[in-house]
């Protein structure tokens, strides 16, 4: 129950900011009373808390799924759509940083540090990156993804072309 009610959260934050969404509108669009969210989450700040939670959970694993695909083209397709089209909202927030709640930006940071890290394992030896080049790669990276409808949406051509480009900017050895 809990499980399904943070996925469809997760949706609701996608696309409505944190200041946007009330908990009125979260029982609305879940079709349950508010005393039924409260009961599951004591306020606003704790259902997004656990909602990350949930939705990093999320992105960690598809992360290990994604870093270990035998070819670069491969991961860098998944990296940039992944977020999109799971509608990951662990993503968008990491990527946006923000947050005033203290507790969330601890988690936001630290989750970042892990992330980091499995970055680092999976490219460092496979694909001779030093930090710096796995700095730019992930930036490339997540750049590309938060532009991804933008300029992909009806042109896949475009998109492997770019990837391209990506694979051999940094598959080469340096």
């Amino acid at each position: 129950m809990k499980t399904e009610l943070l996925q469809k959260i997760e949706e609701l934050f996608w696309e409505n900011a944190f200041a946007e969404l009330s908990m009125d509108d979260v029982g609305k669009n879940l079709w349950i009373k508010k005393s039924s969210i409260y009961y599951h989450f004591p306020s606003k700040d704790q259902m997004f808390y656990e909602t990350l939670e949930y939705s990093s959970i999320k992105y960690l694993k598809f992360l290990d799924e994604a870093l270990i695909l035998a070819d670069m083209k491969d991961i860098v397709k998944s990296l940039i759509d992944f977020p999109f089209k799971s509608k990951n909202l662990f993503a968008v927030v990491l990527q946006k940083g923000y947050c005033k709640n203290e507790h969330v930006k601890d988690f936001i940071i630290n989750a970042n540090l892990e992330i980091s890290k499995k970055f680092t394992e999976s490219l460092w030896i496979r694909f001779s990156m030093n930090k710096e080049r796995i700095i730019l790669f992930r930036s490339i990276i997540d750049d590309l993804w938060k532009k991804n409808c933008t300029i992909w949406c009806g042109n896949s051509g475009d998109f492997e072309s770019v990837a391209n480009e990506i694979v051999k900017l940094f598959s080469c050895k340096q």
